[in-house]
């Protein structure tokens, strides 16, 4: 298969266990799983978050029924199918939780960045009830700060700020913006 974070990342099954390209060189990769012969490779490439629906109405109230279906959560997780070992799951290349809101503060609601994946500026939309030094700060993978970036005065609603990410490695980042107490997470990933 090709892996889905990384269109230059080749994962290959065969009659010796794993092998993966990253580059120009073949890494065999069979540490728990052994080498054995490999007969199928599939990795989780659908996402969906939790969603709460109305359902039906109940006859005798009149209040509606809501009923919530749980998300995938199991995005990038590699299945294999082996003979002689039966089925295996890696998660080496799961990728990080979608956004959230990391406190109760309610200064900013949101965070949206645009296009994702990004190749050269990533816009990043940022909801603000109100704001004065709010400071966005982008990590890589290992949480490195690779970017940090101050915003003197957000009006009340919406706020674009352009990021260029040309000198960015290809992969995914983090992204945090910060507003007094406030504090909202974010992702893209970076191509080429």
């Amino acid at each position: 298969i090709i892996e889905m974070h990384n269109s230059g990342r080749v994962i290959l099954g065969t009659e010796y266990g794993i092998f993966t390209k990253d580059g120009n060189s073949w890494v065999q990769e069979n540490d728990e799983m052994g080498a054995v012969p490999v007969t199928q490779i599939q990795q989780q490439t659908l996402t969906s978050q939790t969603q709460t629906i109305a359902n039906a109405v109940d006859p005798e109230t009149g209040e509606i029924i809501y009923k919530t279906y749980k998300g995938i959560e199991n995005n990038g997780v590699l299945y294999i199918s082996t003979f002689g070992r039966g089925l295996w799951k890696s998660k080496n290349y799961v990728g990080i939780d979608e956004p959230i809101i990391s406190n109760g503060n309610s200064e900013m609601s949101s965070v949206n960045v645009y296009p994702n994946p990004v190749s050269d500026f990533a816009n990043i939309v940022i909801d603000a009830k109100y704001g004065d030094n709010v400071l966005v700060s982008v990590y890589d993978i290992s949480g490195r700060v690779i970017l940090t970036k101050k915003i003197n005065s957000v009006s009340n609603g919406e706020q674009k700020v352009t990021l260029n990410v040309s000198d960015f490695n290809e992969g995914i980042y983090l992204l945090q913006v910060k507003n007094g107490g406030s504090v909202i997470n974010g992702k893209f990933t970076v191509v080429r």
